[in-house]
C-alpha cells in the first residue's frame, strides 16, 4: 500500500477525485482524522471533515505512479 496527501477544497475536486479513482480496479481509501472511507464513494467522501488533512491509500502498488500523475493538482 502507498499513500498520497491530498486536498479537497471544492465540490468540483471531489467529483473529479471520484471520477479518477473509479477508473481503477483496486481498493482506494480516503483517511481523515481516523475515519476511513472508499475514495470511489461520493457519500463516503462527503462524510469526512474536508478541512482536515486527507490521505489517499492505494492498495495496489502497480497503479500508484499512474494514479499519482492523475492526482497532481490535488497535492498539498
Amino acid at each position: 500500500m502507498k499513500s498520497l496527501d491530498i486536498v479537497l477544497n471544492s465540490i468540483d475536486r471531489i467529483k473529479e477525485l471520484i471520477e479518477i479513482t473509479s477508473k481503477f480496479d483496486c481498493d482506494i481509501d480516503l483517511v481523515s482524522d481516523g475515519y476511513i472511507v472508499n475514495a470511489k464513494s461520493i457519500l463516503g467522501v462527503l462524510s469526512l471533515d474536508l478541512k482536515k488533512d486527507l490521505v489517499l491509500n492505494i492498495h495496489d502498488d502497480n497503479i500508484f505512479s499512474d494514479l499519482k500523475n492523475q492526482l497532481k493538482k490535488f497535492s498539498n
